[in-house]
């Protein structure tokens, strides 16, 4: 242990532990290419060889609504970046915001009902989407009740993050739109 001037021990960052298996492995791995390479990987070549891209359906509940929530926190950004170069009235764009996702929540809603002849009973777009998941897709015989319910907790939130993605799409061609030069004749 280095000690330094102050007294105060050092510790040094701890190394990764190497042991025979992990050298054969990555002498394998450099030979071979990278490690579940094939049909059912997906690796890119730009990431590093450890890295592997998820599909869609390799996500989890919790990567979902992660990916959600970083999704509506970079909307904020884009919203107050567009209000920044917003010339005119500000509460007249946010209720046009509030409008688009509520015309959104009004489809779901109007699917549900053509579907079950009842009108849904919440807003939250994630309950929304979670009673239509359920109400066009029955559970299977041989699908447990716990499962069925998984399955359409992930589905809700896959498709809110995908709506989620959309209005960021937007919101980023409203930005770059409120930024061009106006040209002037």
């Amino acid at each position: 242990m280095a000690f330094e001037e102050t007294g105060v021990r050092r510790v040094p960052p701890r190394r990764e532990r190497r042991n025979a298996d992990n050298d054969s492995e990555e002498n394998e791995q450099d030979a071979h290419g990278a490690l579940g390479t094939g049909a059912s990987a997906a690796t890119s070549t730009s990431a590093s060889h450890h890295q592997t891209i998820l599909a869609e359906s390799d996500l989890t509940t919790r990567q979902l609504q992660e990916i959600t929530r970083i999704t509506q926190a970079r909307g904020r950004e884009l919203q107050q970046a567009i209000l920044a170069h917003h010339v005119g009235d500000e509460d007249a764009q946010v209720r046009r915001w509030r409008q688009r996702r509520q015309d959104w929540g009004t489809q779901i809603s109007d699917a549900y009902t053509s579907d079950t002849g009842e009108r849904m009973t919440t807003a939250n777009p994630v309950q929304m989407l979670r009673l239509l998941w359920r109400c066009q897709n029955r559970q299977l015989q041989d699908q447990t009740l716990e499962d069925y319910q998984a399955r359409a907790n992930w589905e809700a939130w896959n498709m809110f993050a995908r709506q989620s993605q959309v209005f960021v799409r937007e919101l980023e061609a409203e930005l770059a739109a409120a930024q061009e030069p106006v040209s002037e004749e």
